[in-house]
């Protein structure tokens, strides 16, 4: 993959010897629809979705060391019969292209863009580089059914520069994604109850190797973190006002049991009997806190004993810890790019070592290694929960653009493939586990009542 200060050492040349010539007239693309002159014969709604492939240079000489064949994910939207979409990567830059205009003209869809954030210096020093407010690019697509071909011109200021091929498949949507895959119908939910205590939102569930199931829930009637058995029997309970807005529960491989908060940011490791062992304040959360979630979402364990927290109400970031508590390491910022979070909300790593994150707001699964480097990523709409489960990752997830809470999915992916392994319908979705002996746990659940997918018997 050709870096930005490359691509822009090779526009400089290429400005150099095209700074005489007379540019290649652009017919600008209006916003709308075919004219009368050219009959449309492509459907708008046809074109929205997700389209992925490759990105080649479509010129004799590419620059030295640009990719041929650079994998690139089109979004396209259609609101309104208005078009917008955006290309990442675009030139290897995270940011991508945004399209400004579009119509379909005929058999096309013809559409100019912009670069996204600048990546580099101007050539020759003098600051920041403003270079992508000069760039112009000119899409042609060329939909036939699920797949598409295309051309991108770009233009620095007035002078052509050079031309990209695209060759692109439309993936199916989430909807479709999920039909495709087999449901779990050999699962079926219930109602996780605790009698005679008085529950407020359960924000996540948790699970321990002896069949303790615990709860960390919001309400004042009863302690935040609750133990149960398999019957709904409280064994113990502890958190009374050391809670702001608890938010996830985990268990790690000792059997300790951890929280985070999302107002204080504080992460806490407990005891199974609710001894606290260690209590790691992140901080860095603005003040005031908005509405209490400003903080910390999840935390996962690595095999070494390290801790990977996301923080992600405030921040879009991942903390690195050492077990005792020590912070190593940091990454993430925001945006919609590679190693960029809109709410990262939950955290996983596989026996592989690979690090999952729920981008929730990007409606996206990323994975990286654990230095923070961008491995891949899964689009499995707006996902709150994650759990590691051998070679398979469930999801806790459902459409990008509906409430939170809405109805969705408990996804298995095989982590693999990258593919849906299977499903089982949920609603109320935050966050869940996986018990040893198979069964789903979520919370909050439908109507707020947290759920157990337990094997029909």
């Amino acid at each position: 993959m050709l870096a930005f200060p490359s691509v822009m050492r090779a526009a400089a040349l290429l400005l150099i010897v095209l700074a005489a010539a007379q540019p290649a007239a652009q017919p600008a693309v209006q916003q709308g629809t075919a004219t009368a002159a050219t009959a449309a014969a492509v459907q708008p709604a046809l074109l929205a979705g997700t389209w992925v492939g490759t990105q080649a240079w479509a010129i004799k000489d590419p620059p030295p060391g640009a990719s041929q064949n650079q994998p690139v994910t089109l979004e396209l939207q259609v609101v309104d019969g208005k078009i917008t979409g955006t290309m990442k990567p675009f030139l290897g830059g995270a940011d991508g292209a945004t399209i400004t205009a579009a119509a379909i003209v005929g058999e096309e869809l013809h559409a100019t863009a912009r670069v996204g954030s600048p990546r580099a210096q101007v050539a020759g020093g003098g600051g920041p580089a403003r270079w992508k407010d000069r760039v112009r690019i000119s899409f042609v697509f060329r939909p036939a059914g699920m797949k598409m071909t295309g051309t991108a011109e770009l233009q620095m200021g007035t002078v052509p520069w050079t031309k990209l091929s695209y060759d692109l498949e439309k993936k199916p949507s989430l909807e479709q994604a999920v039909a495709a895959a087999p449901q779990l119908t050999d699962l079926a939910a219930s109602a996780i109850t605790v009698p005679g205590v008085e529950l407020g939102m359960v924000s996540w569930v948790a699970s321990a190797r002896d069949g303790t199931v615990y709860l960390l829930q919001r309400g004042d009637k009863a302690d935040p973190v609750i133990a149960i058995d398999r019957a709904g029997k409280v064994l113990r309970s502890w958190g009374k006002n050391r809670y702001v807005m608890p938010h996830a529960i985990r268990v790690d491989p000792q059997g300790n049991v951890w929280t985070t908060d999302a107002a204080t940011s504080r992460v806490t490791k407990y005891s199974p009997t609710g001894q606290v062992l260690l209590d790691i304040e992140v901080g860095g959360q603005p003040s005031p806190c908005r509405n209490n979630f400003c903080g910390t979402t999840d935390v996962a364990f690595a095999a070494n004993g390290h801790l990977f927290i996301s923080d992600g109400y405030a921040n879009a970031r991942i903390l690195e810890y050492s077990a005792d508590g020590k912070k190593l390491a940091e990454w993430g910022t925001p945006g919609s790019g590679p190693g960029q979070f809109v709410l990262p909300h939950s955290i996983q790593i596989d026996p592989a070592g690979l690090v999952y994150v729920a981008d929730r707001e990007n409606g996206r699964v990323q994975r990286f290694d654990q230095t923070g480097k961008y491995v891949d990523e899964w689009v499995y709409g707006k996902t709150f929960g994650l759990k590691a489960d051998g070679d398979f990752m469930w999801l806790a997830t459902q459409p990008l653009q509906q409430p939170n809470l809405s109805p969705g999915w408990l996804l298995k992916v095989d982590t693999r493939t990258g593919r849906i392994a299977g499903w089982v319908p949920s609603a109320g979705n935050h966050g869940m586990d996986v018990t040893v002996s198979g069964d789903l746990l979520l919370g909050p659940g439908p109507n707020l009542l947290p759920q157990r997918y337990a094997t029909r018997r």
